[in-house]
């Protein structure tokens, strides 16, 4: 059980911004894959639309399948709902927004 109450928390809480969130259920979405590894790996990152340099990347469909909140670190898969602001900064699980909006 984590204990939002603990001063990592706190911080995390007052580093909010935009305290404007929407809700939203995770579907996976594309991602920009780098066609050349860096140490051994391939980097992605997730494609929201808009140019890309097609010959450093390769779009794939639902290759980003997952995000965290940006609080506990919980795992948000397919399916799960979640909490984003305006330009996804913050993203919170379904707990830390009930207990951000009773903080």
């Amino acid at each position: 059980m984590i204990n939002r109450n603990d001063e990592y928390y706190k911080q995390t809480w007052e580093e909010i911004i935009d305290k404007d969130f929407a809700k939203t259920v995770f579907i996976p979405y594309p991602a920009l894959v780098c066609k050349k590894p860096v140490n051994g790996h391939r980097n992605f990152l997730p494609y929201y639309g808009g140019q890309f340099d097609q010959e450093k990347y390769d779009l794939i469909d639902d290759m980003w399948d997952h995000e965290h909140c940006s609080v506990c670190n919980y795992k948000i898969k397919e399916g799960d709902t979640y909490w984003f602001n305006k330009g996804r900064i913050r993203l919170l699980c379904d707990e830390c927004y009930i207990y951000y909006k009773k903080s």
